[in-house]
């Protein structure tokens, strides 16, 4: 019942597409958390009332990034209509991953701070080579999804440094009068939507993992006949209950 989009529960409709992004969703806020969607539910009619009725969907973990929850919260809209396709959903977190990607971000920021406080030529151009080799795969496949070409200069750059322009890049990173490379930093630090991944990795290690059965995930028949006229006696039950108080 938790990943079934509520049109279907409803009765209103049959399985779509858009009613499988609906189960993405829920499946996207199963992910943050560790927890089936939904936990401390009884699963059954008074629940799929609140689903379908009153919006009640699953929480997301604390530190999940704001981007995931947003694209999460599209896939379960009520009204189908306004759910992402499938490309849509895929453009979106091929997006995010390129922003991951070029988020070695740590990795490059921990290793220009060495080159930036490093007093031996023969070490700084032992840094310099370390990763930013013009031979290097690894270093070719980060320059080729940096989409900021002034970061990308810079880098290639760097790379392709003689011994004689080493200690000019050395001088450009530790001086305070010139922030040319200081602010390239900046902007691949500022890189929110990685810095969002990142942190929420961390939290994600420190949740709670319910176990449960493997009988959890199989699949049952579920009577939307049934539900949907239970949806109806609790509508008409709360309406009742509105008019007496008024």
């Amino acid at each position: 019942m938790p990943y079934v989009a509520p049109e279907v529960l409803s009765g209103e409709q049959q399985f779509t597409k858009a009613a499988d992004i609906y189960g993405l969703g829920i499946i996207m806020s199963e992910m943050t958390t560790g927890q089936r969607p939904f936990d401390g539910h009884e699963f059954d009619h008074k629940l799929a009332f609140k689903i379908c009725k009153r919006g009640l969907r699953p929480e997301f973990a604390s530190g999940t990034p704001k981007c995931y929850i947003e694209l999460a919260k599209k896939c379960m809209d009520s009204d189908p209509q306004k759910r992402p396709s499938a490309l849509d959903v895929y453009k979106t977190i091929r997006g995010w991953h390129d922003k991951i990607a070029i988020s070695n971000v740590n990795k490059i920021k921990d290793w220009l701070e060495k080159i930036a406080k490093s007093s031996n030529d023969n070490e700084l151009k032992d840094l310099l080579k370390e990763k930013a080799s013009p031979y290097d795969d690894e270093f070719k496949n980060l320059l080729n999804k940096i989409d900021d070409d002034e970061i990308k200069d810079w880098l290639e750059k760097i790379a392709y440094s003689d011994d004689n322009e080493i200690k000019n890049w050395r001088m450009k990173l530790a001086s305070s009068n010139d922030n040319e490379i200081k602010d390239l930093l900046e902007k691949i630090a500022n890189n929110k939507i990685a810095k969002q991944f990142l942190d929420a990795d961390k939290v994600i290690k420190s949740l709670p993992i319910s176990k449960h059965s493997d009988e959890m995930y199989t699949s049952k028949i579920i009577s939307t006949n049934s539900i949907s006229k239970s949806i109806k006696d609790l509508s008409q039950a709360n309406s009742v209950q509105m008019n007496l108080k008024i």
